[in-house]
C-alpha cells in the first residue's frame, strides 16, 4: 500500500486514533518504530519514515517496543515513561531509567541479533 507522507505526518502530529494500526512510524535517529498515536515526544519530521505494516518497518531494523512497554504507560502505577513536566518539557514522555533498561534494551538487543 502506498502511503501519503503528508497525511501520515498530519495523523502523527494529531495522534489521530483513526489511523492507529493503519500505518507505523519508524524513527531513523533511534531505530524504533511505533504506532501513529504513540504518546512519546514526537521526533523531527526528517527522522520519520512511514510504513504500511510493522513487518515493513522490521525490514529496516527498527525495534518494536510496544510489548515491552505494555502495562508501563504514563498512567500506570509502574510507569516507564516520564509524564509531562512543564519545567523540563524535553524529558516529557521519554523513558525513565527503568524504561531504558527493561524496555528499550531488550528490544534493541533482540533487533541487533
Amino acid at each position: 500500500m502506498l502511503l501519503d507522507p503528508k497525511a501520515c505526518y498530519r495523523a502523527v502530529r494529531a495522534r489521530d486514533r483513526r489511523f492507529d494500526g493503519r500505518f507505523f512510524v519508524g524513527v531513523s535517529s533511534t531505530k524504533i518504530y511505533c504506532r501513529p498515536i504513540c504518546p512519546v515526544r514526537q521526533p523531527k519530521r526528517q527522522n520519520m519514515r512511514f510504513y504500511s505494516s510493522a513487518a515493513a518497518a522490521e525490514g529496516d531494523t527498527y525495534a518494536d517496543v510496544r510489548n515491552e512497554f505494555a502495562g508501563h504507560e504514563i498512567c500506570d502505577s509502574d510507569s516507564w515513561l516520564h509524564s509531562v513536566d512543564i519545567f523540563s518539557i524535553s524529558s516529557s514522555y521519554h523513558p525513565t531509567a527503568a524504561g531504558q533498561e527493561l524496555g528499550y534494551l531488550p528490544a534493541f538487543t533482540s533487533a541487533a541479533r
